[in-house]
């Protein structure tokens, strides 16, 4: 880590002043590196022991997106302490959420998917949003915020994620179709894409009600049924997708599968929260 702010401080040197850094300056180089990286260490090691903010555990990463799946079964890889206790609530309840605040930010926040959430979820949101500060971040999103960093704001956004209720798991993230299952296994072709216009057109055409729309692709991925030639369980089996019996619903593996059993379970039980 040293070694790469070294290397980024000398091109910011040379930029600056024009010329490579001589052996005097490569030393102040290197000593300003050190002393800039003990103060941020400090700094953040007072936070720590302060409150103000919770150690990260060592394997911690962060990424902007990983699957549901992935960040259960290690959130301490991917999410930050601040986060972690609110968000295991909410996947207790099979609340998926889509993103969290990460070390660099100042305050601490859950990202939550507004269609992925039940009547009855989605009503309790309306709830929360009079009393927290929410903001939108990515689009059918909602973020839900609470001030700053450390134990306060992990037991804040606890107290938030107490509020929901147990769902069923979300459709959209949970369940495929035999249609997706057989495209995924290889049974699809590129084709034109009739609703496709040239970019030169698009330019031509270009108003500020167009601003921000991607532009189509020329061509698209549809299913090609000649390509099936197994049977339906075969390719269910090769995806490791699981049939529910009883309602025939394609759960895209057992990892989810299971967060629904866990809802049937809780409605039998009587239980909410």
């Amino acid at each position: 880590m040293l070694d790469e702010r070294y290397e980024m401080q000398k091109l910011m040197f040379e930029a600056y002043k024009g010329r490579r850094p001589n052996k005097v300056d490569n030393v102040k180089i290197r000593v300003s590196v050190f002393y800039n990286y003990l103060k941020e260490r400090l700094t953040e090691t007072a936070a720590v022991v302060t409150g103000r903010k919770l150690a990260n555990n060592k394997e911690y990463e962060g990424a902007p997106r990983v699957s549901q799946q992935v960040v259960e079964e290690n959130p301490r890889r991917w999410i930050i302490e601040e986060c972690v206790p609110a968000c295991q609530i909410l996947w207790d309840k099979n609340i998926y959420t889509f993103m969290c605040s990460d070390g660099i930010d100042n305050d601490s926040w859950i990202e939550l998917e507004i269609d992925c959430l039940s009547e009855e979820n989605k009503a309790i949101l309306e709830q929360i949003k009079e009393e927290y500060v929410c903001f939108p971040y990515h689009p059918g999103c909602l973020s839900i915020l609470v001030k700053g960093k450390g134990r306060k704001a992990q037991e804040e956004l606890i107290n938030m994620a107490n509020r929901f209720v147990m769902q069923d798991v979300p459709s959209k993230h949970a369940t495929s179709t035999m249609k997706e299952i057989y495209m995924k296994c290889g049974c699809r072709k590129e084709i034109d894409n009739p609703d496709y216009t040239p970019l030169e057109e698009q330019l031509a055409n270009f108003s500020i009600d167009n601003w921000g729309k991607e532009i189509e692709s020329p061509t698209i991925i549809v299913f090609d049924p000649t390509k099936v030639t197994k049977s339906d369980d075969e390719y269910l089996e090769e995806v490791g997708a699981i049939v529910d019996e009883d309602t025939g619903v394609i759960y895209k593996n057992q990892f989810h599968y299971n967060k629904h059993l866990n809802y049937i379970n809780s409605l039998s039980r009587g239980i909410k929260k």
